[in-house]
């Protein structure tokens, strides 16, 4: 199996993701929230969280991340999990990063970079993606070794990954939710209605017999009375992220 196609040169790279940051921008605003003059959430879109995101790469996974964007110019990447990995004559990987455009705005948003690594070490960036929260990818596929494209899900070992808020709500919501065992990545957005709503993407495993890690992309409501439930659990279109 083929390694993802590489951009051309160093050159051509930092400027395509140059354009692809610069085309960054929060959802639409609608009307803005009433609870608090202040709030960067909004009413009728779902708005990336401004937390300072918690890391779960290893050692390795970030000395090949820095590698691989140290030549970078337009958006600065803050690596937060990597998401997936795929064996070939190396190893690719997908990782979600916080991405930040050089702007005057200081625009931030959600990206999947893939990194490969080659044999020798060496690593470059293959391809860049916004997440956009308005139109999130999702899949009907189940994971099996074709569906995959033989991308294995890396399940997150640490447990502290999300804002104390959404970390409550989440927590609650799984207590009355089955036939997956989700483990939270990161919060990757929230909206305003009559309590919140959360935008979780998450590990997860079937509770069945022999199960096989997905990404799935939950979406969590928390109301005024602080009760808690899953409105949506569907899987993440990785493959639809990667540029093959």
């Amino acid at each position: 199996m083929k390694r993802i196609a590489a951009l051309a040169t160093t050159g051509a790279l930092a400027l395509s993701l140059s354009l692809i940051g610069c085309g960054a921008k929060p959802v639409a605003e609608d009307t803005p929230s009433e609870a608090s003059p202040e709030a960067t959430e909004v009413v009728g879109g779902y708005t990336a969280s401004d937390e300072a995101p918690t890391s779960t790469l290893t050692d390795h996974e970030q000395e090949v991340f820095a590698a691989a964007t140290k030549e970078l110019v337009g958006v600065t990447y803050t690596p937060v999990s990597t998401l997936a990995t795929q064996v070939v004559a190396g190893t690719n990987y997908a990782f979600l990063c916080k991405g930040e455009v050089a702007d005057a705005q200081g625009t931030t948003g959600w990206y999947l970079l893939v990194v490969y690594e080659n044999l020798s070490g060496e690593a470059e960036l293959t391809s860049a993606e916004q997440i956009d929260l308005a139109d999130v990818h999702v899949t009907d596929e189940t994971a099996d070794g074709e569906a995959a494209g033989a991308w294995a899900v890396v399940m997150p070992e640490a447990t502290e990954l999300l804002p104390a808020d959404a970390a409550e709500a989440f927590t609650k919501a799984t207590e009355a939710y089955v036939g997956v065992s989700l483990k939270p990545l990161a919060t990757l957005g929230t909206q305003v209605v009559a309590g919140t709503n959360y935008l979780v993407l998450c590990a997860g495993e079937p509770t069945t017999a022999n199960p096989v890690a997905q990404l799935y992309v939950a979406e969590v409501y928390c109301d005024l009375d602080g009760n808690s439930e899953f409105t949506s659990v569907q899987t993440f279109d990785l493959l639809s992220y990667i540029n093959n």
